[in-house]
């Protein structure tokens, strides 16, 4: 049996050894950039569902819609800074010979968190007519 000591063929060249790095690190940074990107769309979500539930809680404290009247109400409420504008709902499509007995009001809440991001939310509220 004839044994060589040739220790060429034995190994990685430095060559081979350095791309394998490179192809490494690329992969990480790859890797490093998605769970990014996720982290920052669950922040996303977090604040915009914490802004939601501030706007529905708003909603429900506000008073009855007989005492609702058009114009501007403002407030604070656990840190979000809102303003409700009351304005009447177009009713373009409805008979003016007719009295109906409610009134539509168009609502739109404007939240701003503390960090700065808005939410605005627009409904319809209808106000029995006095």
């Amino acid at each position: 049996m004839y044994r060589s000591n040739n220790c060429s063929a034995a190994g990685f060249t430095l060559v081979e050894v350095l791309v394998t790095l490179v192809i490494l690190a690329t992969s990480l940074a790859a890797i490093g950039s998605l769970i990014a990107v996720g982290v920052k769309g669950t922040r996303a979500s977090e604040e915009h569902l914490t802004m939601t539930q501030a706007a529905r809680r708003i909603m429900t404290s506000l008073p009855d819609d007989r005492e609702i009247d058009v114009g501007t109400i403002s407030g604070e409420s656990g840190g979000f800074r809102w303003r409700l504008d009351v304005a009447p709902y177009p009713t373009a499509l409805v008979n003016p010979a007719v009295t109906p007995p409610w009134i539509p009001l168009h609502m739109m809440l404007t939240l701003q968190a503390p960090g700065g991001r808005v939410l605005q939310i627009a409904t319809v509220r209808l106000r029995r007519r006095p």
